[in-house]
């Protein structure tokens, strides 16, 4: 008999992440952003207003690849599809985001 107590939480958040990206549904990126307050904000609020669910933010602000004025975040991002998580790349670009991957 299986219970709660017999599931690691860390094989769970593998397994889980590993279902997202193999139904495309799982997207990770780096984005510099100007290191000033709202920055960050409008980032995230871009990526609600596009439907996109941030699973996860790392901010980094002092980096030897960074300027003085510049910040970059790696994000998780849970999208509906392949599809989608094409037109949130595009839509990030139009506004101007400077995308990384892996």
């Amino acid at each position: 008999m299986l219970s709660g107590g017999n599931i690691d939480p860390l094989l769970l958040t593998k397994l889980l992440q590993h279902g997202l990206t193999a139904a495309g549904r799982y997207l990770a990126f780096r984005c510099r952003l100007p290191d000033h307050p709202g920055s960050l904000a409008k980032l995230l609020g871009d990526l609600a207003g596009l439907g996109a669910n941030v699973l996860d933010v790392a901010h980094a602000r002092l980096a030897p690849r960074l300027g003085v004025d510049e910040a970059e975040v790696v994000l998780q991002v849970e999208t509906r599809g392949p599809g989608h998580s094409d037109e949130v790349i595009a839509a990030l670009r139009s506004a101007g985001y400077t995308l990384t991957f892996g």
